[in-house]
């Protein structure tokens, strides 16, 4: 069904199009008023009606709010009436505080009725946040069953009750003036105030509440009058309830609402009139300002009027001004009594209202249980008495074994023993057990399978349970990114072994041979901390390694590596790998130092060094077949394999791998990643 957007007031021809969203006052009536097809303005538009969007059009915007946190005043937008006045209820009625509910009173000498004085403790604003407390296990108010009186003050708990005390005696003032008059200046306690009340720790509370000890809000409140002689001594149990229990548990001393006014000037309204004008509205709202030479009234702040509607007495004023309330823009006006302060007041109730819609939502199901199965057990009766078979096979003989079945219990419990005989009921009686029977089943089976239903959409509905599906989705969905990087890889690598069968390269190396070698110089390391020793790859500078430089601790393994004629060590501590020019490293004059116990070489070191030429040949420039015999006559070979682990101190020559280029086109970033490799495999 679709709505009109907008109404027209039939009041005068003069009138405007009022939105749909407001309310229009008039004289002696009001038009546009909530009806069960506007309650929701969404509706009114003929869209579908959406959460999402209607939860993302909600504000709520706080005007107004005390020093004290206490009193607050905040605009709740696009919603409607029914939850703003539900916010409304909650917040009076169903928000938990803490109050006294059990006072015992030892003694009670003054003009005050033990009851009215119990209900006035009752009535005190305590400063205790309930949500550090559990709900009492007994009703809460009324008559206990051991009844009003008792013998002796029961144990309180600590997760459940605040306890107070104090005992006040009044007594002469000696020190008095003769001529005084005031019971203050003759009396010591003439008057019992709140801040007589001490708190009495039970438990772990002294420590739960160090730092915000329980107190009665406000301490000048007058309890009782005293004179010299009277006394009152008295222990003070408080609980957690709701103001629907009790008005002592209400939070809020008033909690209200009323719609934004609306406002507008038809025409032009000057001189003497636009004063009259001003004068029918509160302060505030009106104000006449000088346009054009001349006097005119418009509208300062709508949101002061009081809707008193003095304006329609004039009849010259009442058809240039239109007076209406936006439907959905609530003021509201909170003031706490001092327990919680008035914005976690209204957190608290919005958690109050989700938790009564849940409610909601479950009961849903057991109607929905109700209506369904009793026409279905219904329509199984009208079967069955139709039907000879099933009446006589299975409905008859239901019916008496209930009825036996009762008779047998009954008798049971009344301590009678079994029944000798049983009288045989007549069909129409077995009739009825039966169909009550099978319409209890029937609601019993469907209830089963709805509560089943239900159970099952909320799991898989839970916050958990969808954060959980989208970790499997973004996990799949990573898994075969994987997969596809790594089979884009394998092209890659194909594409590359397919380029390195054009490319030209030769290795070289320097070994133990007839003519005695070019000594090397002697090694030496540089001295760094432990942490940058110690320390994996660390990320390079612009222009430089990304390898440290090599410590003076000890190493598990090194080598040398000759790269465009260019020598460097390489060594590896643990996980960490330090590479750097031989030349800079022999100046430090300090030689190397291997970690004890020994440990066995490398099992293939041919292998290793065939895996660090793969990533050498990717990064090879393919050159013609003007220099390929130039390359064969470099020499493919190995020196020294074994390592002189055996010695705390390396008196033996490294291993020394050289890699010959005939094109320098081999950089230091591409030791890195060979040394890198290399070190992979030690």
């Amino acid at each position: 069904m679709v709505f009109p957007s907008k109404r027209k007031s039939t009041a005068s021809a003069s009138s405007v199009t009022v939105p749909s969203n407001e309310i229009e006052m008039k004289e002696e009536f009001v038009l546009n008023t909530y009806d069960e097809s506007t309650d929701y303005v969404p509706l009114i538009d003929g869209k579908p009606f959406d959460v999402d969007e209607y939860c993302k059009n909600l504000k709520l915007e706080i005007v107004n709010e005390s020093e004290d946190k206490m009193t607050l005043e905040f605009d709740l937008l696009c919603v409607e009436a029914p939850i703003a006045n539900a916010l409304r209820r909650i917040l009076i009625a169903e928000v938990p505080t803490m109050a006294f509910e059990k006072i015992y009173l030892y003694q009670n000498t003054s003009v005050i009725q033990d009851e009215v004085l119990c209900h006035r403790l009752g009535l005190l604003p305590l400063k205790v946040d309930p949500r550090k407390f559990l709900p009492p296990l007994e009703k809460v108010v009324g008559v206990n069953e051991n009844g009003v009186d008792c013998e002796e003050e029961p144990e309180a708990d600590p997760r459940r009750n605040v306890v107070f005390k104090f005992h006040v005696t009044c007594t002469k003032n000696r020190n008095a003036a003769s001529t005084a008059t005031d019971p203050k200046q003759l009396y010591h306690n003439s008057s019992v105030y709140s801040r007589s009340f001490i708190w009495q720790p039970v438990g772990t509370q002294e420590k739960e509440f160090a730092k915000n000890k329980p107190r009665i809000v406000h301490d000048e409140i007058l309890v009782a009058k005293l004179r010299p002689g009277q006394e009152i001594e008295a222990s003070c149990h408080a609980v957690k309830g709701i103001g629907r229990d009790h008005a002592k548990f209400s939070p809020v001393a008033t909690a209200s609402y009323r719609l934004l006014p609306t406002i507008r000037i038809l025409r032009e309204v000057s001189g003497e009139a636009a004063h009259r004008l001003k004068d029918c509205f509160s302060e505030g709202v009106i104000e006449v300002v000088k346009k054009g030479g001349k006097e005119v009234a418009v509208v300062k702040d709508a949101r002061r009027d009081t809707c008193s509607r003095n304006v329609f007495r004039h009849e010259d004023l009442a058809s240039a001004v239109q007076l209406g309330k936006n439907k959905q823009h609530f003021i509201f006006s909170i003031e706490s009594t001092g327990a919680l302060k008035a914005e976690e007041l209204v957190e608290e109730a919005c958690k109050v209202m989700e938790t009564k819609c849940q409610s909601l939502r479950k009961q849903f199901f057991l109607i929905a249980a109700r209506q369904v199965s009793k026409p279905i057990a219904d329509a199984v009766i009208r079967y069955g008495k139709d039907h000879p078979l099933f009446r006589n096979k299975l409905l008859i003989p239901i019916g008496r074994g209930l009825v036996r079945m009762t008779t047998r219990m009954r008798m049971k419990g009344l301590g009678l023993g079994e029944p000798v005989g049983t009288v045989q009921i007549s069909e129409a009686a077995a009739l009825e057990q039966a169909s009550d029977f099978v319409q209890q089943l029937v609601l019993f089976s469907y209830s089963v399978g709805v509560f089943a239903g239900y159970y099952f959409y909320t799991k898989l509905t839970s916050p958990e349970t969808l954060k959980i599906e989208d970790f499997e989705k973004y996990r799949e969905q990573q898994e075969q990114a994987v997969k596809e990087l790594r089979l884009q890889l394998e092209m890659l690598e194909q594409r590359l072994a397919a380029q390195n069968k054009r490319s030209f390269f030769s290795i070289g190396s320097s070994s133990q041979s007839e003519t005695k070698p070019k000594t090397d110089p002697p090694v030496t390391t540089s001295v760094v901390t432990p942490a940058a020793a110690e320390s994996p790859v660390t990320q390079p500078k612009k222009g430089s390694s990304r390898f440290q430089r090599i410590s003076s601790l000890p190493i598990d393994d090194a080598a040398r590596i000759i790269l465009d004629e260019e020598e460097y060590l390489v060594v590896r501590s643990g996980s960490s790998i330090g590479i750097e020019k031989a030349s800079t490293h022999a100046r430090r004059g300090f030689p190397l130092r291997f970690r004890p116990p020994p440990r066995k070489p490398p099992t293939s070191v041919l292998r290793c060094f065939e895996d660090a030429l793969d990533a050498v040949r990717r990064r090879a420039p393919d050159h013609g077949g003007a220099e390929e015999e130039t390359k064969k006559r470099k020499m493919r070979h190995l020196c020294r394999s074994a390592h002189p682990r055996n010695k705390f101190l390396a008196e033996e020559p490294l291993p020394t791998f050289v890699f010959v280029f005939v094109p320098s086109g081999l950089l230091v970033p591409d030791c890195r990643q060979i040394a890198s490799k290399l070190i992979s495999f030690f």
